[in-house]
């Protein structure tokens, strides 16, 4: 399966995610991880994306705990 067009949608949030588990994305979102997953399956509309990097920004700041 190609990833790269998947990969395509929400390039910005791929980009930054690195490798930050979702689950601490989604933990942070006050969500379950298949919630964030279903969410990112299609271009995310601007304002969710907003709380999407947020939430990553928060976990970034706090240091990556795999």
């Amino acid at each position: 399966m190609d990833h790269s067009s998947k990969r395509a949608r929400n390039k910005e949030f791929w980009e930054k995610k690195g490798k930050i588990p979702l689950w601490r994305i989604a933990e942070k979102l006050g969500i379950h991880e298949k919630t964030l997953i279903v969410w990112l399956r299609i271009e995310v509309e601007p304002k969710k994306m907003q709380r999407i990097l947020a939430a990553l920004e928060q976990v970034l700041e706090e240091g990556v705990k795999l």
